[in-house]
């Protein structure tokens, strides 16, 4: 009998030598668990804080920098007499949203091209940059196919059309900062009278003016698998007046008597990825 009850007091014993280790083992990880938890927490509330100082530090410089800007621009005082020539081309700017033309499934395999001859380059070319939310700009072989894009912007609800051009653009900043302006570039005649009467056009006046597409779109728009991290634009033309130069002899001949102040020379980078003729 007593034999009996040693047994029973002794596995009541390691009953409870096993309870308190396994209270101890449950209590170390409670313990490691809060510790972790808390370690967790003050990371991602320092995370969350650099982040917000980076944005609030970031934002300061952008300000500062525009601040500099305007007062810079604000000091320089600019002659009515000032005379400035200012090259190259024109055109007619459609800016449609992309979204509103391109109603195709994206491909599976985004390729780069620098010229595009069909629809399926042009598919794979914009998916291309638009995965990376970059602007770029690319000349269209295929004038039928150029045609039907034109088409497409045309009818969408967000066109809007716009002179285009970077010579275009700064002739008319520069008169309004009371320069006056020499502009080489081609144009028709119903874009000509889109410009203030002072400034002068060199000409030559043409039939018909080119057409560039600015597919524009926003950050996180999506197209099947990709979503561009900042918003951006495509701009595709089939412009063979500006990659040429065709305003140049017609500039030259005005600026002899002209006699500028300043020479500005832009739209240079049309002839990127244009096929200039050997001849």
């Amino acid at each position: 009998m007593g034999g009996r009850n040693k047994k029973r007091k002794d596995r009541g014993n390691e009953r409870r030598f096993m309870n308190v280790k396994c209270s101890k083992r449950l209590m170390g990880v409670a313990t490691k668990a809060s510790i972790g938890t808390v370690v967790s927490i003050t990371i991602i509330m320092l995370a969350y804080m650099f982040n917000r100082y980076k944005q609030d530090y970031n934002s300061n410089i952008l300000q500062e920098t525009l601040t500099g800007l305007l007062r810079e621009e604000n000091s320089a005082k600019v002659s009515p007499d000032t005379k400035i020539a200012i090259g190259f081309g024109s055109c007619q700017d459609i800016v449609v949203q992309s979204n509103q033309i391109i109603f195709d499934r994206p491909p599976s395999y985004p390729e780069h091209f620098f010229s595009i001859t069909n629809k399926e380059e042009f598919l794979k070319v914009f998916a291309y940059f638009y995965r990376h939310g970059a602007a770029a700009e690319r000349f269209i072989s295929n004038s039928t196919f150029f045609s039907e894009l034109v088409y497409l912007a045309e009818k969408a609800p967000s066109a809007r059309y716009i002179i285009g051009g970077n010579a275009p653009v700064m002739a008319k900043r520069f008169v309004k900062e009371g320069c006056q302006v020499l502009l080489g570039a081609q144009m028709s005649k119903s874009l000509e009278n889109q410009f203030p009467n002072s400034i002068r056009i060199s000409g030559p006046i043409v039939g018909e003016d080119d057409i560039h597409l600015l597919l524009e779109y926003p950050a996180g728009q999506r197209w099947g698998k990709f979503s561009p991290p900042r918003a951006n634009r495509f701009i595709v033309h089939n412009d063979h007046q500006n990659p040429e130069l065709s305003s140049l002899d017609a500039f030259i001949t005005q600026m002899e008597n002209y006699d500028p102040n300043l020479l500005v020379v832009g739209g240079l980078q049309m002839m990127d990825n244009f096929p200039m003729s050997e001849s």
